[in-house]
C-alpha cells in the first residue's frame, strides 16, 4: 500500500498548477472533499486498501482468463518460427487452433437466449387486490419498454457470456434518462403574437409555431452496465450466491476528463471535482495503477498488436466502489450503524462523488452470475476452464499433424552437391528438371548413389482420431453434445416421436441446471432491482402496451375498450406490492405441443367448453388454448392486437323464445350483423 501512496504523492508534485491553490466545489453533507483536504486524502486511503487487497487476489485468476480469452480468438500468437513460415509462404498453416470452446460457449448463450429473453424477460406477480395486480401489470410492461430503449437483452448476453468464459459474470443496474431534443407545436394567437414580436413576424393568428427545446428527458429507465472481469473488485470474503452480504464491491473504467465534466452538469449524477480530474488529465496523471492490460480478448493477429500507440491527454481512470461503513467512524454523518455508500475515485486521488445509496431496494446495485460456483468459492472455475486441458490438447495434436505433412511434402533429400546441380536442388515445383554434372555421366551408376529422398514415416496418422474422440469428450463434459447442437445423426435410424422427445429432454437437462442458477443468482435479483428503481425514480408519463399478459384483465379493470393497444402510465400508478417469478430454466418450447393438443382436444369435446372458451376474459380454457398456441409457433400478440381477444357474451334460450325474438327483430342471425374488426 506504501507504493501507492507514494504514486498519488508524485502526481501532486508534477501538477503545473497546485490543487490547495484552486477554489473548492460544494460537496455533499457540508463535507471538504477538496483533493488536498486531510479528510479526503484519508479516504482515499481507505478505500484505496480494499481496492489494493481486491486488485492482488483477482490477479491470480487473470492468467486463466486470458488464455481461455486466446481460445476464443480466431488466431494465436505466432512464435518466432511460424512467423518466418508465413513470411515466406502466407498459405501455410502454422499454429492452428480448433476454435471448440467458441463453439460450446455459442451453444450455452443460445441455450440461455432462448430460455430468458422472451417477452416478459422478467415476470412479476401483484400481491394484494386488483388494484396491486394492475398495477403489477403496468410495472412488468414498463420494464419490457425500458429493455428494448437501453437494449437490456445484449447486456445479458455480455453477463452470460463472462460467467461461461471466465466462471463470473457482473452488472451494475442503473436509472438513466436519456436526453436529447424534442420538437414541439403550438398554435398562435393574438396574445401569442404580441409576445413574441419580431420572432413571428409575418405571422397570423392560427398559423402553427414548430420549436423545439433543448436537454430535455426523451425517455427514463434501468440501464444495465456491464463490469468487465478484467476490472472487477470484488471481497474475496463472499460467495457469488451471498454477494450482498460483501462489505464492498466494485470495479474500474476508463473515460475522459470531458465525460466527467458532462456528467458533473447533470444534478441528477451528484458529481463534484471535475476540474481537478481534468488538471490531473491534462498532465498525463489521470490514469490509475490498477487499470489492467493483462487480457486476451486482442490477441495480436499476424503483425497485429494489443493496443494502440497513445493515449488521449483526457484519459481518466475511474475506481467506482459500493461499501459499507458506519458514517461516524469515517466522517462522513452522524449515523451510528453500517449505511451502503457510493465513491468515485478519479486518477486514484481525487474523490468524484461521494453519497449514501438510499435505495429503497436496500442492496448493492449489482447482479452476479456465476453458474459453475460452489457456493463456498468467490471466483469459481468457468465451464470454459474444466475443458482447457483438453482443448490444449486437441491443438496440438492438430498441430503436429500438420507439422508432418508440411515435412512430408517438402521432402527431406540427401544430396551429393558434386554429381547434381544445385540450384535445381533448391527451386522445388512440380515438374521439375534436376541436372547432373558431367562427372556423373557414367553408365550403370544408380541414380540413388547422387540422391535419394529419406523415407518419412507418418506417425501422426491416427491423430485425427484422437482429435475426434477429444472433441466428444470436451462435449460430454460441458453438456453441449451433438443433440444440443441440432446434430441428430447419431441418434437410431427410426427412434420415434417419444424416442426423440426423451433424447431432447435428456440432452438439454444440464443446461437447463446452468440457466435455473441463473435464474436464481441474477434474473431475479435484477427484476427486484429494476422494479423497485422503477417505482422509486420513475418521474415522467409513460405509453405501455396493453398487450403481454392478461390484457382482458387490463382493459377490463382498467376500462379501455378492445382495440385500444396503449395506456398512459404515472408514477402514481404503480405499487411495490408484487413478487418475481422465479424461471425453471426450461426452453419455452421444451414442452410436448401434441399433449397439449390432445387435452384441448378432451375439453373441446365436453358440452359447453367451446362457447366457455370463447366468453371468458381469460384463465381456464381461453388459457389452455394460448399455451397450446404459442407451442405451436402462432403469434399470439398479432391474434389479440387484431381483436381475437374481445369477450364474446353467450345466451341460452329457449326454441320458441328465440323465434319469437327474431320476428321481433330484436336478435338477427350471426352472419349477417356480426363485423369482424378488420
Amino acid at each position: 500500500m506504501r507504493d501507492v501512496l507514494e504514486q498519488i504523492s508524485a502526481k501532486r508534485q508534477k501538477l503545473a498548477v497546485p490543487w490547495e491553490e484552486v477554489s473548492a466545489d460544494e460537496y455533499p453533507r457540508g463535507l471538504d472533499l477538496h483533493p488536498e483536504s486531510e479528510h479526503s486524502k484519508w479516504l482515499v486511503q481507505q478505500l484505496l486498501e480494499r481496492v489494493d487487497a481486491s486488485h492482488r487476489f483477482m490477479n491470480q485468476f487473470k492468467p486463466d482468463w486470458k488464455n481461455i480469452d486466446w481460445k476464443l480468438n480466431a488466431y494465436m500468437p505466432l512464435d518466432a518460427k511460424d512467423e518466418i513460415i508465413k513470411q515466406r509462404d502466407p498459405r501455410k498453416p502454422v499454429n492452428v487452433v480448433i476454435p471448440q470452446m467458441f463453439a460450446s460457449l455459442e451453444i450455452f448463450l443460445t441455450y440461455m437466449a432462448s430460455v430468458f429473453l422472451q417477452d416478459p424477460i422478467y415476470k412479476l406477480t401483484g400481491v394484494g387486490d386488483k388494484a396491486d395486480v394492475v398495477a403489477t401489470l403496468l410495472l412488468e410492461r414498463l420494464l419490457t419498454r425500458q429493455h428494448i430503449w437501453f437494449k437490456e437483452a445484449l447486456k445479458l448476453m455480455t453477463l452470460w457470456r463472462d460467467a461461461f468464459a471466465y466462471g463470473i459474470g457482473v452488472a451494475h443496474p442503473k436509472w438513466t434518462k436519456h436526453r436529447g431534443q424534442r420538437t414541439s407545436e403550438i398554435e398562435l394567437d393574438l396574445l401569442m403574437l404580441e409576445l413574441l414580436g419580431d420572432i413571428a413576424a409575418g405571422a397570423n393568428p392560427g398559423d402553427v409555431l414548430r420549436y423545439a427545446s433543448q436537454n430535455e428527458v426523451i425517455f427514463e429507465g434501468n440501464e444495465l452496465v456491464n463490469i468487465d472481469p478484467y476490472r472487477l473488485f470484488l471481497d474475496p470474503n463472499t460467495s457469488p450466491n451471498d454477494i450482498q452480504e460483501s462489505e464492498f464491491i466494485g470495479w474500474i473504467r476508463r473515460t475522459n476528463a470531458m465525460n466527467i465534466l458532462a456528467m458533473e452538469g447533470d444534478e441528477e449524477e451528484r458529481r463534484f471535482n471535475g476540474k481537478f480530474a481534468r488538471m490531473a488529465a491534462s498532465r498525463g496523471l489521470g490514469t490509475s495503477r490498477y487499470w489492467d492490460h493483462q487480457d486476451g480478448r486482442q490477441a495480436p493477429r499476424v503483425g497485429g498488436e494489443t493496443e494502440l500507440e497513445g493515449e488521449l491527454t483526457s484519459t481518466v481512470d475511474e475506481i467506482h466502489l459500493f461499501i459499507k461503513l458506519i458514517p461516524e467512524e469515517w466522517k462522513l454523518g452522524p449515523e451510528k450503524y453500517p449505511q451502503k455508500w457510493f465513491f468515485t475515485i478519479a486518477g486514484d486521488c481525487i474523490i468524484t462523488q461521494a453519497q449514501p445509496l438510499e435505495l429503497d431496494h436496500n442492496m448493492f446495485p449489482v447482479a452476479v452470475c456465476a453458474p459453475n460456483t460452489s457456493g463456498h468459492d468467490c471466483v469459481p472455475t468457468s465451464h470454459l476452464e474444466t475443458v482447457y486441458g483438453i482443448s490444449e490438447a486437441i491443438d496440438w495434436f492438430l498441430k503436429s499433424h500438420v507439422d508432418n505433412v508440411r515435412k512430408s511434402l517438402n521432402d527431406i533429400i540427401v544430396v551429393d552437391p558434386g554429381a547434381v546441380e544445385w540450384e535445381d536442388i533448391k527451386k522445388p515445383g512440380p515438374g521439375k528438371i534436376v541436372r547432373l554434372k558431367r562427372t556423373a555421366f557414367r553408365k550403370g551408376v544408380n541414380l540413388d548413389t547422387y540422391i535419394k529422398q529419406l523415407n518419412v514415416v507418418d506417425v501422426t496418422r491416427e491423430h485425427p482420431a484422437h482429435i475426434a474422440n477429444l472433441i466428444a469428450m470436451s462435449r460430454d463434459v460441458l453438456g453441449t453434445n451433438d443433440i444440443t447442437m441440432g446434430d441428430a445423426s447419431n441418434l437410431p435410424e427410426r427412434p420415434g416421436a417419444r424416442g426423440v422427445e426423451i433424447v431432447n429432454q435428456n440432452s438439454l437437462g444440464r443446461l437447463q441446471l446452468s440457466a435455473l442458477k441463473i435464474g436464481w443468482q441474477a434474473m431475479v435479483t435484477l427484476a427486484y432491482q429494476e422494479g423497485y428503481n422503477t417505482c422509486q425514480f420513475m418521474d415522467m408519463k409513460t405509453m405501455a402496451s396493453v398487450l403481454g399478459r392478461r390484457p382482458n384483465f387490463l382493459r377490463a379493470e382498467l376500462g379501455l375498450p378492445w382495440d385500444q393497444e396503449f395506456v398512459e402510465v404515472s408514477p402514481t400508478d404503480l405499487s411495490l406490492n408484487w413478487q418475481v417469478e422465479p424461471h425453471n430454466g426450461a426452453m419455452p418450447n421444451a414442452e410436448n405441443p401434441q399433449t397439449w393438443t390432445t387435452i384441448l382436444q378432451t375439453l373441446l369435446g365436453i358440452e359447453g367448453v367451446p362457447q366457455d372458451l370463447l366468453s371468458q376474459v381469460g384463465g381456464g380454457v381461453l388459457g389452455i388454448f394460448l399455451h397450446w398456441a404459442r407451442l405451436n409457433g402462432a403469434d399470439i400478440a398479432e391474434f389479440l392486437q387484431q381483436g381475437g381477444d374481445q369477450a364474446m357474451q353467450f345466451q341460452v334460450a329457449p326454441d320458441q323464445q328465440v323465434q319469437q325474438m327474431a320476428q321481433e327483430g330484436s336478435i338477427a342471425p350471426m352472419g349477417e350483423q356480426m363485423e369482424f374488426p378488420a
